[in-house]
Formats: structure tokens, sequence, C-alpha cells
């Protein structure tokens, strides 16, 4: 859009609040990547932020029976509509309503978020926090 690519501000609301101070703490955005963030209704320390690893899993398993794919090929073929209704379906089944959650994948995060503030291991940037 002809912006200021030196001034890029990475905003959410809500999950995408968390999901904003998540990534900060992410190896993947150092160096500048983000030069400011906006984070609306959302928090550092969530007790369903990052998710556990069989947790995951589970819910995987069952939006896979659910569309009837054994493969990522087969995955990538659904349309946005059988992924929403897969979702819905999943989500029915999850006690706490959450099926999708960032996940310490030692790629994207590497830590839960509350080590990695507490430690001062993310980065540092004007916040607008509300």
């Amino acid at each position: 859009f002809g912006g200021d690519p030196k001034q890029i501000p990475i905003g959410g609301e809500s999950a995408g609040g968390i999901s904003v101070t998540a990534l900060l703490t992410s190896p993947l955005a150092v160096n500048g990547t983000f030069q400011r963030a906006l984070v609306e209704s959302g928090t550092i320390w969530p007790n369903y932020a990052i998710a556990l690893e069989n947790a995951i899993d589970s819910s995987g398993k069952v939006l896979r029976a659910i569309v009837n794919c054994t493969t990522i090929g087969c995955l990538r073929n659904l349309t946005v509509d059988q992924i929403l209704t897969a979702q819905d379906s999943v989500a029915s089944k999850s006690i706490s309503g959450i099926v999708a959650s960032p996940v310490i994948d030692n790629y994207v995060l590497n830590d839960i978020m509350e080590n990695s503030y507490m430690k001062g291991d993310f980065q540092k940037v004007p916040m607008l926090v509300g």
C-alpha cells in the first residue's frame, strides 16, 4: 500500500491480541520484524494460550475423521465451508470450546509466553494495550 516497511505495526483483538503477545516472543520476530504492537482484549498470560501437543493432536484426529481425510493433500483440497463446518464440530466436542491456540513448536515459539516475558526475551516495541 505504499507504506513504510520500517514502520510495521502488528495488532489483534481477543485471540488476536493473545497472538500478538505470543508473536512478540517468537525468534522469527527479531531484528525489527514489527515496530509497534496493538493488543486489545488479549493477555500475555492466558491459561489456554499454549495448548498441549496431545490436545492439538486429539483435535486434529477428530477434524480428520469428520472430513474423512488422512493426508495433507486431502486436507488442502477441502473448501473453506467444509473446514469451518468441521471446526464447529470439533469445538462442540471440546470442553473449553478452544480448538486452535499457539503451540510451543521450537520454531515459531520456544517457550510459554509467561517465561519469555519474565526473562525479557521478547521484542521490545511500543505497545498500545486496551
